[in-house]
């Protein structure tokens, strides 16, 4: 059985592409929150409403929510998306992979 990572703070830093001045936040998360719990955090702390569809890339990952990969599934390969209710922080983080987040 794998064993579970330790509870631990991780500080993020977030940035907005493609946008000038540059807008950004700093935030410390859990890293056995899931990318669902980030997203959620993600909107609280930038003042969004939740309008949009989003994805998280990792690497060659692409973590997203559940009816979100069902969609792009009915046109595309869907191989290398995950769950991001499944998906915790500290998956990537073990990795070294960076993070960005893809807005529809």
């Amino acid at each position: 059985m794998p064993s579970q990572s330790k509870a631990t703070l991780v500080a993020l830093r977030v940035e907005l592409l493609d946008i000038e001045p540059l807008i950004w936040r700093r935030i410390v998360v859990s890293n056995q929150g899931t990318f669902a719990a980030l997203h959620n955090y993600l909107q609280w702390v930038m003042g969004w409403q939740d309008s949009h569809a989003h994805e998280f890339r990792a690497g060659d990952q692409c973590i997203a929510p559940d009816w979100w990969i069902q969609e792009v599934g009915m046109d595309s390969d869907v191989t290398s998306y995950k769950d991001e209710r499944r998906t915790s922080i500290s998956a990537v983080v073990r990795e070294g992979l960076s993070v960005s987040d893809s807005i529809g």
